[in-house]
């Protein structure tokens, strides 16, 4: 792991998955307002990175909850993913998720990790990068 420390709260939650990936060579905002084909919405981390000359997008949704995280929320976060054009979206959650929205991310380009599984899917970028 890359750390072993857990977030604090919501706030820190945001900022340690921002750090990670600012540490893996993206370029990080927190909290950003971006337009969608529905209108404006803020997501928690806004991550981009250019390979090759192509530019890549990753969003991240951060839940610093004491339950698991339900279907209803990945629904909502897809929409933000698909209608943002992003590439990737990640919805990081401290306590899991419902049964339910492992299946709503299915055929989806929908990441699901608790903070424990988003530092392993960075680990290896993060070691050759840092």
């Amino acid at each position: 792991m890359i750390t072993t420390t857990p977030p604090a709260d919501w706030r820190d939650l945001q900022q340690q998955v921002g750090r990670i990936l600012r540490e893996c060579g993206l370029t990080v905002e927190i909290e950003r307002k971006i337009a969608t084909v529905r209108g404006n919405v803020e997501v928690d981390v806004y991550a981009t990175e250019t390979i090759l000359g192509r530019r890549s997008v990753t969003l991240a949704e951060c839940k610093h909850w004491a339950a698991a995280v339900p279907q209803s929320v990945i629904h909502s976060f897809r929409i933000v993913v698909a209608d943002t054009g992003a590439n990737l979206g990640y919805v990081v959650s401290k306590a899991g998720f419902q049964s339910g929205a492992f299946s709503a991310a299915e055929l989806t380009n929908l990441r699901l990790v608790t903070w424990e599984g988003f530092q392993a899917e960075f680990e290896e970028t993060w070691i050759h990068a840092y």
